[in-house]
């Protein structure tokens, strides 16, 4: 520790502001560049974001930041709770709710997210609200806040060993991806696109085993346009979206258990509303969203929360994705989803066999991508755990090694 450096935050980081280029243009929005806001940061390597701008938007009223460029939530409800940081993949621009951050000489780009992310809990403290209640990180303060940098190569072990276990969250996350497309196109192609069906129709070869294959109908009907013998229905048949529960924020209590809202994780809390796997969906605010949960939650009264009637859970989250929830807006104010409007949704209703088939073989896919995210929380303890004790030098190199090593 005697070759580390006491240094304020800002004498080593640059810190740069972005901003939102005018949603009154339409010419700015809907091309190819990344434009990153609080939504995108909820995960820590960044490779896309949901809104894109066109060259042009890009050019006026943001900035880029480029490849490997930390960026820092400095204003939004979600610093009440935590300090999302992330790394982009590639040159991005982003709004004015956000820094992007680049090393000075006396550290090395690999190591600034993992300075940042060991005294997470500094950063934290340095929180302060802004109007309406938005939390804020102020960039005086942040330049301002003591750090303890090590030399180089101590900064260059440290990223090496903490990167380990983030290559390997990643790569459990992109399986995931992987694994949860295999089962939305499963789905897709039985009850969405009846291929088939279709293939029968034609007189096409089987593409999926005998048993199986016969469980789906000779033809289209004509007048329903479905495979013969299935029925129109609505979402309703299939599930209730039942009202999650209000809990204000000065009511929660330290726990492990997951509060959902509308936007995703907002915090934790101590009593549990739902204990076995769930699929929130949201109410308020953010519109049809839709989440897969394990662990036990608490929905909050912006969401709804799935409850099946004649098919499993997994069913009914699969039969969601395929509907546009996100495009249900009736409130004007405060963006809003009209269950009802929700119920009215048409879905076909195949039969009982087909549905058990389905759940049969994505049973199995679904219960590795648990595991993955089993494995993805632990790793992320284990990361989180060892970063601030090598921030503030209460372990040193080798002691980490060994930790990840175990972990790995």
């Amino acid at each position: 520790m005697s070759e580390w450096r006491e240094l304020a935050l800002g004498e080593v980081i640059d810190f740069c502001s972005g901003g939102t280029p005018s949603k009154a243009r339409s010419d700015f929005w809907g091309g190819i560049v990344p434009w990153v806001s609080a939504k995108d940061m909820k995960k820590y390597r960044l490779d896309d974001t949901q809104d894109h701008l066109t060259e042009e938007g890009a050019a006026n009223g943001t900035r880029f930041a480029p490849t490997g460029s930390v960026l820092m939530l400095t204003r939004g409800m979600t610093l009440l709770n935590d300090v999302p940081i992330c790394v982009i993949s590639k040159p991005m621009t982003f709004n004015q709710d956000i820094k992007a951050l680049r090393p000075k000489s006396c550290i090395c780009e690999e190591f600034l997210p993992y300075l940042l992310l060991g005294n997470k809990d500094r950063l934290l403290n340095l929180v302060d609200l802004a109007g309406h209640g938005t939390g804020r990180l102020n960039s005086v303060d942040l330049k301002l806040l003591d750090i303890s940098l090590p030399p180089l190569p101590e900064q260059k072990a440290i990223a090496r060993i903490i990167s380990s276990l983030d290559d390997k969250i990643e790569l459990n996350r992109r399986m995931n991806e992987t694994l949860e497309e295999m089962a939305r196109a499963i789905f897709k192609d039985w009850f969405i696109d009846f291929g088939p069906t279709r293939a029968k129709q034609v007189g096409r070869a089987p593409y999926l085993p005998e048993p199986l294959w016969s469980l789906f109908p000779e033809a289209i009907d004509d007048e329903t346009g479905l495979p013969l013998g299935w029925r129109s229905s609505t979402v309703e048949d299939f599930m209730e979206l039942a009202y999650g529960k209000s809990l204000p924020a000065k009511n929660r209590r330290p726990g492990h258990v997951v509060v959902y809202g509308s936007g995703g994780q907002t915090g934790f809390h101590d009593e549990a509303f739902i204990s076995s796997p769930a699929v929130i969906v949201g109410r308020k605010g953010t519109v049809g969203s839709i989440y897969w949960e394990e662990r036990p939650i608490f929905p909050i009264d912006t969401v709804f929360y799935v409850v099946p009637k004649k098919t499993s859970l997994l069913f009914c989250y699969q039969l969601l994705l395929a509907q546009p929830l996100a495009d249900m807006n009736t409130d004007a104010a405060v963006p809003g989803l009209n269950r009802n409007n929700a119920y009215r949704l048409e879905f076909p209703y195949p039969s009982a066999d087909l549905v058990n088939a389905y759940e049969v073989i994505v049973s199995p896919i679904w219960t590795k991508r648990g595991i993955n995210l089993s494995e993805i929380e632990t790793l992320t303890e284990t990361r989180d755990r060892l970063l601030p004790k090598l921030m503030s030098g209460e372990i040193r190199v080798k002691e980490a090694e060994k930790r990840a090593e175990e972990a790995l």
